[in-house]
C-alpha cells in the first residue's frame, strides 16, 4: 500500500509532511507521542493481581502480543498466557476500569512526566500552534490518562492542549460511548479498525475530502490507516528490521 511510509525513530524523520496546510493531523498517543510502556505493565499486573491473584512476566514475545491492543484484548490474553478462564463480559469491564484508574494514577504520580516525551514532539506542538492547527489524539489508552499527562507537562513553552485539545481526544471510554450509540456496529471500534481516526478528525474541524496524516508506531496503526485512500499512515519505528518488515507488508 502507497499510504504507509515508515520513518526511522522518531516524527522528526517525516517532519516535512506536517506542513502541508490542507490536512488534518492526528497521532496515536503511546509510543509515538510519550513512552509509556512501564506504565501500562505496572498497571495491568496491579489489575491481573487485585481480580486474580496472579501477575506476569513481560518477555519480549508477549510485549509484542499486547502492543497496539486496547485493554480489554490485553486482558484477555494475559490470562489465555497464565492458563486462567476467560473473563465474562462483566468482569472484563469491571478490570478495565480498574486498569483505568491504575494507570491514571500512576500518571498522576510520576516524578517527570515530560521526560516521556518521544524525539520530534516539542516541535511538532510549536509546529501545530504557530500555524493554528489543532490536531487529534486517536489512542487504545483510557483518556484520563492523557488528561493527566497533557495537564501536568502543558505551558507556555510547550501548550500541548493547544495543540491537542482534550476533546479530541478519542480513547477508551469515546470508543464505548460510540459503541453504545450504535448498537447495531458489531466489530469493535478500537484499532485496527480507523473509526477513532476519522472521529478525531471530524473533532477538530476537518473539512470534507480534506486527507488525514495519522502517526502511529506499528502494525495496528498501518493496518488502520491501509484500507483508506483518505488516511496517510505515518509509521515511526526505531528497530530497523521492524521497520523494514513493516515496509515490506505495507507496499
Amino acid at each position: 500500500m502507497t499510504n504507509i511510509f515508515a520513518g526511522a525513530g522518531s516524527l522528526d524523520t517525516l517532519r516535512d509532511m506536517f506542513y502541508d496546510p490542507d490536512v488534518t493531523f492526528v497521532s496515536d498517543f503511546d509510543h509515538t507521542l510519550a513512552e509509556t510502556s512501564d506504565l501500562h505493565s505496572a498497571s495491568f499486573n496491579a489489575t491481573m493481581e487485585q481480580v486474580t491473584g496472579s501477575t506476569i512476566k513481560y518477555t519480549q514475545d508477549l510485549v509484542q502480543k499486547l502492543r497496539g491492543k486496547s485493554p480489554a484484548r490485553v486482558l484477555q490474553v494475559i490470562h489465555r498466557e497464565l492458563g486462567l478462564s476467560e473473563l465474562s463480559a462483566k468482569e472484563l469491564l469491571g478490570a478495565c476500569a480498574l486498569q483505568e484508574e491504575i494507570i491514571t494514577d500512576l500518571m498522576r504520580d510520576d516524578i517527570n512526566p515530560i521526560d516521556r516525551l518521544m524525539p520530534g514532539v516539542h516541535s511538532l506542538v510549536q509546529m501545530l500552534v504557530e500555524r493554528e492547527r489543532r490536531s487529534g489524539i486517536a489512542t487504545q489508552s483510557p483518556e484520563s490518562m492523557l488528561y493527566e499527562f497533557f495537564r501536568r507537562i502543558d505551558s507556555e513553552a510547550l501548550p500541548i492542549r493547544q495543540a491537542f485539545p482534550s476533546r479530541a481526544i478519542i480513547g477508551q471510554d469515546q470508543l464505548r460511548s460510540e459503541h453504545a450509540r450504535h448498537p447495531q456496529i458489531r466489530h469493535s471500534l478500537c484499532k485496527p479498525a480507523n473509526y477513532s481516526i476519522y472521529l478525531a478528525a471530524r473533532i477538530v474541524g476537518r473539512p470534507e475530502h480534506y486527507p488525514i496524516l495519522y502517526a502511529g508506531d506499528g502494525r495496528e496503526d498501518a493496518l488502520a490507516a491501509q484500507f483508506s485512500p483518505e488516511i496517510t499512515g505515518l509509521i515511526v519505528i526505531s528497530d530497523d528490521n521492524k521497520r523494514a518488515a513493516l515496509a515490506k507488508e505495507f507496499h
